[in-house]
């Protein structure tokens, strides 16, 4: 939730059923209580729609760990969660400036590159 910049309230509001209201459920109540440890693990549907909303799965809401993401895609998606706004800013530049940065980028980082093999070599 927080990676997403979400509340209960908000999380609530992506998953709360027509069947929810008519009967009065406080889904966000059921969020909090789950996010908080004061309460269980919500049912298993409810369990799915969370875990859908967030763009996860049930077994990383549930353990913290997803065995179906490769170790290499989950330093991908740390690297992602790292450089977040840079990528989001990219994302909205056109396609010359992105490829310019990204050149530049490439540049700085041969360098980089080049420096640690002289010092090590």
């Amino acid at each position: 939730m927080q990676e997403r910049n979400l509340t209960a309230k908000d999380l609530a509001s992506l998953i709360e059923t027509d069947e929810d209201r008519t009967e009065g459920v406080q889904v966000y109540r059921v969020i909090e209580n789950w996010v908080g440890k004061k309460g269980s693990i919500p049912n298993a549907e409810r369990a799915v729609s969370l875990a859908q909303a967030l763009g996860t799965t049930v077994e990383y809401l549930v353990t913290g760990k997803d065995e179906s993401v490769s170790f290499e895609d989950r330093s991908l998606i740390e690297l992602a969660r790292k450089y977040r706004k840079a990528l989001s800013d990219l994302e909205e530049m056109d396609d010359l400036q992105r490829s310019t940065v990204l050149i530049q980028i490439e540049a700085v980082a041969d360098s980089c590159r080049e420096t640690v093999e002289k010092k090590n070599g």
